[in-house]
């Protein structure tokens, strides 16, 4: 990805580093590099990003993490429906819409 000039917020202290790789795999470099003594994709980890309610503190695998952070905290990438204009997150979260519950799309809400 390109620069971007992107804060790092991660932790109490963030250490402000500007990204400049905000791929899921360019932030888990940076986790890696400045953030965790000890990493191992598949131990859990709570994510430490800043945002303006407080720290995230969502738990998941280490492995996830800069895929975390890309979506939701960077919202890199966010997707729109095409047929009725709904945000989600991430490209996986917007097919499974489309496919399953966009009326919209000419699709029948599942049964509840």
């Amino acid at each position: 990805m390109s620069s971007t000039n992107v804060q790092c917020c991660w932790g109490h202290t963030p250490c402000n580093v500007s990204l400049d790789d905000i791929s899921a795999a360019g932030i888990n470099k940076h986790l890696k590099t400045y953030h965790f003594a000890n990493w191992h994709p598949r131990d859990r980890a709570t994510c430490q990003w800043q945002t303006d309610d407080g720290t995230c503190a969502s738990e998941m695998y280490c492995g996830n993490l800069g895929k975390h952070v890309a979506a939701v905290h960077l919202l890199v990438m966010q997707r729109e429906c095409p047929y009725c204009g709904e945000v989600f997150a991430r490209s996986d979260a917007l097919s499974r819409h489309i496919h399953s519950y966009c009326s919209a799309a000419g699709n029948a809400a599942p049964a509840g």
